[in-house]
């Protein structure tokens, strides 16, 4: 948790995410995916110094190319990246072109994006570049969702399977801004 209030919790956050930056950069990796950690219901600006001040270490501390993503979030716990603008705050916090942004379509859906309809999925790129920028946009967690929209709870499902539904995927993969991303699973 890079908002860890614990020194000791947040210096191991920090060196785990160091080492594996380290290697993915080694093998050649474009990146890592990376969940930043949870404000813990005191908002994002009061964690926000902290987080910055971890990524900036991070980024010194494991020179090289690969990326490191950060995910969106379903909101759960305080959970850092509940909407784009948290993230958003994140990179101009620490503008380097090394932060990157992760879509997990389950977390999105459940902080609240109607991923599941045309006027959602139309909505959610320009909020992304509005916030954080669609060049930042580096790769998709394609998860449907078992809880419904809004729920702000982390509970993924097999595509097709979930409160997305196999329309709102086609939904996602006729949206011309993310055809270009590599999807995990």
């Amino acid at each position: 948790n890079l908002a860890a209030e614990d020194d000791e919790m947040w210096e191991k956050s920090i060196d785990c995410v160091i080492n594996a930056l380290t290697v993915a950069d080694g093998a050649g990796a474009d990146g890592v995916v990376l969940h930043t950690g949870s404000h813990r219901g005191k908002g994002m600006p009061a964690v926000l110094p902290r987080v910055a001040a971890a990524l900036e270490r991070i980024l010194e501390a494991a020179p090289g190319e690969a990326l490191l993503a950060l995910e969106n979030a379903a909101g759960q716990g305080g959970t850092i990246g509940k909407d784009f603008a948290e993230l958003g705050s994140i990179f101009r916090a620490v503008p380097t072109a090394r932060l990157a942004v992760c879509l997990d379509t389950c977390h999105a859906f459940a902080a609240g994006y109607n991923l599941a309809t045309p006027e959602g999925m139309q909505a959610l790129p320009a909020e992304i570049d509005a916030e954080a920028g669609l060049d930042r946009l580096a790769v998709m967690h394609a998860n449907d969702s078992k809880m419904e929209l809004g729920s702000t709870r982390d509970r993924h499902e097999n595509i097709g399977d979930g409160f997305i539904g196999a329309e709102g995927f086609r939904n996602i993969l006729a949206t011309p801004e993310l055809q270009r991303l590599p999807m995990l699973l």
